[in-house]
């Protein structure tokens, strides 16, 4: 308890500290913002002052800007291939989007980028319990030890942990999301895919930006930036700043709290230098806080057992309902949930007689502090939080030229450090013990009912890995029109894997072995058998002792895995605006190390797997990408084919016999195989230079080929057809969070309205088909196929210093789940996490170059 009160004080003084900071940055901002007012940057020190053509002269009128070089669809150069490239050019499918319509959108985070990015979800309940999966496949939430199938890349930096996609992505320059396995490029290999942002970097000339949104929910953002010149043309430096504060939409009816909110801010600075033209480096420093209420869910269904033992619990007078509404929630002690990421990386490139040298050097820190209540009722029963911390160090070396005019090259090595700790605390309160051993409304004399208050059982977590991967990447320019390009990497890991655990009593349990033999024998308060000293509880008559006790399996252990990716990828210029390709790749991500292994259930001792298998995915594509009507008119298409073997997920498996019963456990395991198959469309199209039109589709077939061990969600469910056995095959079925239809159409359209102003508006509508989640043997599990429809106007000055823009996002305050958990039967209950409802703002923009 003193090292969470310790962590708490830590975390308020960083936030003290930063908030000084933000508190500096605004009023630096500001005066530039002052400084540059007129929309001319101040003349430096002894040049002379331009001439004013006599006092008595008119001001100029307006500058009218003029006609861009560029017309048709505007061309977003990407940097999947670590170097600039038209995305039309690059033979692999790619949705990209530029930082200008994200921000013009409002999108700015991850849970948002389906709106722009079909066939991608980030499924965000919580900052640790979240994931980014594209065509259904990616990430393993609530597990820290497990990588993400979709890579998550930010200026050259891989993230590893799912809990540092959690802060608000501005000012940036554009995103793109590169399909399939990204094994041979890109830090480290992914199996399903990689999302590559990009931000602005420092520029030597002066601009400086200014943004202030204000909304529902008495919501307030402002985001800035200001950039330029330090010393000279050779240090350039950069400042980015945003806080973020909106009321939430579900009441707690305990405190009369909204949660789902957003209370966030953050600040990173850049610092760019370029002694020569052959050399340049830049420093990036981050740091991101949230502090909201953001870890509810509420009810969906309930079984009408389920409810009546709740009712049955809680005493009369606290005018407590089960409540079946997606809208309420009543649970004691369920505080915000503080996160802390901070981080620092440096990119040196050096042009060396022609061979380009990239060394990029990363450190990012994720730390989680949540203060959860639980029982899902306003008593004082316990709560589980899981205190995270996740700290990464990651060096990457690279060299690329061009070899006999030919042969484009890159070679490289990336390294990786990865050191995660995941401290499970189950917290128990003053009504624990009568509401698991009796009913709190009509207390059972043979309980104790002080005596779980204040008991914590812990579980820590332990999981470190050790990653090396040396990688070749080329493209062989073999004619005019037909490139082959291929690539391999062979990485070695060293894992490390512990879950120790623990209980702790009080002066309120003199018997430490009564309260753990409670704790251990009782399923309605989820607990641990053994204490950190390798004793179990057990009871005689009316006494209770320690007897020694060995688990069946290791709590502990290390594994080293080696693993292969390769990629081949020819592409044929058919003409000058068609573009054909195909591609083979092949690639894994390690296997997970499980941090809450120790499943010790009751009396058996069992520990299930510390380690999973390896997820290998062996992916098939085929596709075109075109220019017609003098690229007014962009059509691409890709065909996939993705065989994924040992797919991370939770499987069941039978723990042992305890008093003639088997005891069954769900936990992270392998599925044996999944298919992923399917066509991306992507479309856009300029009639005229005002008016953008696009149009993004994909169908995505993704089945287990082979699952026979699946959960069985109505096991022990009476009259249930499969109810005799706790295992259920779901090959066949489609994969959890994989709709079979997703896109999105949106529209933008500027007009001028006087030589000074311009009038724009956008509209965006995004459609996913109904999806289960965990089983499809659940009705209640599906969220049903919805749309969601954003939609903006605005007017701003020709020279873009000054605009005006009212917006509304999901305008027909279409409800929907993010995530569903499911216990069936009579004595089960549905849950789920909402998405944001309708949201109208309007936000100011400044900008001055």
């Amino acid at each position: 308890m003193g090292n969470e009160h310790i962590a708490v004080a830590s975390s308020l003084h960083r936030r003290k500290a930063w908030q000084r900071n933000l508190t500096a940055s605004t009023i630096a901002l500001a005066a530039v913002l002052a400084a540059t007012s007129s929309g001319h940057a101040a003349p430096p020190a002894g040049d002379p002052v331009p001439s004013v053509a006599g006092d008595d002269a008119p001001p100029p009128p307006p500058p009218i800007p003029a006609a861009s070089d560029e017309t048709g669809i505007k061309t977003i150069n990407i940097v999947g291939r670590h170097r600039a490239e038209d995305e039309q050019d690059v033979p692999i499918a790619i949705t990209a989007v530029s930082g200008e319509q994200l921000q013009e959108q409002h999108i700015e985070q991850l849970v948002d980028f389906d709106r722009v990015v079909p066939n991608f979800n980030n499924i965000n309940s919580n900052p640790r319990v979240s994931s980014n999966t594209f065509r259904g496949v990616g990430g393993n939430a609530a597990n820290d030890g497990s990588e993400s199938g979709v890579g998550l890349i930010i200026d050259n930096v891989f993230y590893t942990h799912v809990g540092f996609n959690f802060f608000n992505f501005t000012d940036l320059d554009h995103i793109e999301l590169l399909a399939g396995p990204q094994g041979t490029l890109l830090g480290k290999n992914t199996a399903i895919a990689a999302l590559d942002v990009t931000t602005n970097q420092p520029t030597f000339q002066p601009e400086a930006t200014g943004e202030l949104t204000t909304g529902s929910r008495s919501d307030v953002e402002f985001n800035g930036n200001v950039s330029g010149p330090i010393l000279g043309d050779t240090l350039a430096g950069r400042l980015t700043v945003y806080d973020d504060y909106q009321q939430g939409y579900i009441r707690n009816h305990f405190n009369n709290e909204l949660y789902g909110d957003t209370k966030r801010e953050g600040v990173r600075g850049q610092f760019l230098y370029k002694p020569t033209d052959n050399f340049t480096d830049r420093l990036i420093l981050t740091d991101y806080h949230s502090d909201e209420y953001n870890n509810y869910t509420s009810y969906l269904h309930t079984g009408p057992q389920f409810a009546a033992n709740l009712l049955a619990k809680v005493p009369k007078g606290f005018d407590f309902t089960v409540f079946a509404g997606p809208n309420d929630f009543d649970v004691a002690d369920q505080n915000r949930l503080l996160v802390d990421i901070e981080g620092v990386s440096n990119e040196a490139n050096w042009n060396v007689n022609g061979v380009n040298l990239t060394s990029i050097s990363a450190w990012e820190d994720f730390r989680f502090t949540p203060q959860n209540g639980g029982g899902n009722v306003p008593l004082q029963t316990s709560g589980f939080e899981v205190h995270t911390n996740a700290n990464q160090f990651s060096q990457e070396f690279r060299a690329a030229s061009t070899l006999w005019q030919d042969v484009d090259w890159q070679a490289g090595l990336y390294a990786l450090r990865e050191l995660i700790g995941a401290h499970a605390r189950q917290l128990y309160g003053s009504d624990a013990a009568e509401f698991a051993l009796g009913t709190v409304a009509n207390p059972n004399p043979n309980v104790n009912a002080a005596l779980l208050n204040g008991v914590e059982s812990d579980h820590f977590g332990e999981a470190n890995t050790t990653s090396v991967g040396p990688y070749l990447h080329a493209v062989w320019h073999i004619t005019d029109q037909f490139d082959l390009a291929a690539g391999f990497r062979d990485t070695q890991e060293w894992k490390f894997d512990s879950d120790q655990a623990t209980v702790k009593g009080t002066q309120n349990s003199p018997n430490l072995a009564e309260t753990i033999f409670l704790i251990q024998s009782q399923s309605a308060i989820p607990g641990i058998a053994i204490t950190g000293n390798g004793l179990r509880a057990v009871q005689n008559g009316k006494t209770f002792s320690f007897v020694p006790y060995t688990p069946n399996g290791p709590i502990a252990g290390s594994e080293q895995e080696n693993s292969t990716s390769f990629t081949i990828n020819p592409s044929y210029k058919i003409t000058p605006n068609l573009l054909g390709y195909a591609q083979i790749a092949q690639s894994q991500i390690s296997g997970a190390a499980v941090t809450n292994a120790a499943e010790l259930a009751n009396a058996l001792g069992s520990v299930i797997p510390l380690f999973t298998k390896p997820e290998t995915s062996t992916d098939y594509e085929i596709g075109l990408k075109s220019d017609w009507l003098d690229n007014h008119l962009r059509l691409n298409v890709n065909f996939y084919w993705d065989d994924v073997a040992n797919f991370q997920t939770q499987v069941t498996d039978e723990l042992g016999v305890l008093n003639g019963q088997n005891v069954t456990s769900s936990f992270l395991s392998n599925a044996p195989g999944v298919l992923l198959r399917g066509v991306e469309f992507e479309g856009q199209a300029v009639p005229f230079d005002d008016l953008t039109l696009g149009l993004n589709l994909a169908f995505n077939d993704a089945r287990y080929t082979s699952f026979a061990d699946a959960p069985n969600p109505f096991f022990n469910v009476a009259g249930a057809r499969t109810a005799a056995s706790p295992f259920a095959s779901e090959t066949g079925a489609q994969i959890p969070n994989a709709p079979r239809v997703a896109g999105n159409f949106n529209i933008t359209y500027e007009r001028p309205l006087t030589d000074r102003f311009t009038g724009f508006l956008f509209a965006n509508e995004s459609y996913r088909s109904r999806v289960y989640f965990v089983s499809s043997y659940v009705p209640q599990n599906y969220q049903t196929d919805f749309a969601v429809t954003d939609f903006g106007l605005g007017v701003r000055t020709n020279d873009d210093q000054y605009s005006l823009q009212f917006f509304v996002k999901n305008a027909f305050d279409t409800q929907y789940s993010v995530a569903i958990t499911t216990a069936q039967g009579p004595q089960g209950s549905t849950t789920q996490t909402l998405a944001e409802p309708r949201f109208i703002g309007a936000t100011f923009k400044v900008h001055f170059e």
